[in-house]
């Protein structure tokens, strides 16, 4: 099992990040993610030196395009957390 809190949004290619972790197997992943739909704010966003500007269906297209399901999504404080198993 594996657990992003507060990384994604500093990593410059989500894409590339998550279909390596992928390769990695395991069996779930959890990922903490301020999406847009959450804080659309572009400018504060790059004022936090956030490097990546997802929605919630961009992060769900990344994992289950490598080899995850979605299980469960749920919000806290202004996060979106998402629960993936592997397929």
């Amino acid at each position: 099992r594996v657990l992003f809190r507060s990384v994604l949004e500093y990593v410059s290619n989500p894409k590339t990040f998550i279909e390596i972790i992928a390769k990695q197997n395991f069996q779930q992943i959890i990922a903490s993610y301020c999406t847009i739909e959450k804080f659309s704010d572009l400018n504060q966003r790059m004022s936090l030196n956030w490097k990546s500007h997802l929605s919630i269906f961009d992060l769900i297209e990344y994992f289950t395009s490598n080899g995850y399901a979605l299980h469960k999504i749920d919000d806290f404080r202004n996060n979106t957390i998402l629960v993936f198993f592997q397929k």
